[in-house]
């Protein structure tokens, strides 16, 4: 069974901070692990990344999951301690939608807020017939304040209230594509191979990651240093 990827800002499905695009982009301008990470197959990149997620997400961070702001009835708990109740975010008003899109005027027009720039952030609909459903943003038209979204299963009618949250931090997306690297050069080349001190085994739909030594762990210093901000305690700290 494949490793399936869920990168929805505050969903409660999510289980990464950064998708295979990223991790392409990233990487592919790193010198010492372009290669390293082209080599891998989509199995084991998504392994990685989902696992460098929750070795974030065994930290105490500051403040709160930004879902705790929204309203208490829509009983949405985001599954990803990120983003924090510090994350950017503002609720409206439809004025119409189909299942790929919703439509607020009030959101045209601004030129701080360009063509695609709440791409990848998400949109949660607060009423409605979609009420509590949350979905990624894929796109976004300035001129006429359109939003492209994965679909719903009901189009949002006009006057629906929603959340819009934008895209998570670029920081955060770096902190896990660097601990994911960091869990590689802990192990061995092999990720089949690798041993079963340190963090207990974990499954990812089925297929098996393991770390070799405490050095696998930990959070490390290149994911702390993006992190530092937002850091309470948490595991020892390592090194990269």
């Amino acid at each position: 069974m494949s490793v399936s990827l869920n990168t929805t800002v505050c969903s409660g499905t999510a289980n990464s901070y950064a998708d295979l695009t990223a991790a392409e982009d990233y990487f592919g301008g790193d010198h010492a692990l372009a290669s390293i990470w082209t080599g891998l197959s989509d199995d084991e990149k998504g392994r990685l990344l989902i696992s460098a997620s929750r070795v974030i997400d065994r930290n105490q961070w500051r403040g709160m999951a930004l879902t705790s702001l929204f309203e208490s009835s829509l009983a949405l708990t985001q599954a990803l301690a990120f983003p924090r109740n510090d994350q950017e975010y503002r609720s409206g008003y439809a004025d119409s939608g189909s299942l790929t899109t919703l439509v607020d005027s009030t959101l045209a027009d601004h030129d701080y807020w360009p063509d695609d720039y709440f791409q990848e952030g998400s949109v949660l609909l607060a009423s409605g017939s979609n009420r509590g459903l949350i979905r990624e943003i894929e796109g976004f038209i300035s001129a006429t304040g359109s939003l492209t979204l994965a679909a719903f299963p009901e189009a949002p009618a006009p006057g629906d209230k929603y959340f819009l949250i934008w895209p998570l931090e670029k920081r955060i997306v770096r902190a896990c594509l660097e601990q994911a690297a960091h869990l590689y050069q802990a192990g061995s080349p092999s990720l089949a191979d690798m041993g079963t001190a340190g963090v207990t085994a974990v499954s990812v739909d089925g297929l098996s990651l393991k770390f070799a030594g405490k050095a696998g762990s930990e959070l490390c210093a290149r994911a702390r240093s993006l992190l530092s901000g937002y850091r309470v305690s948490g595991p020892r700290l390592g090194r990269s």
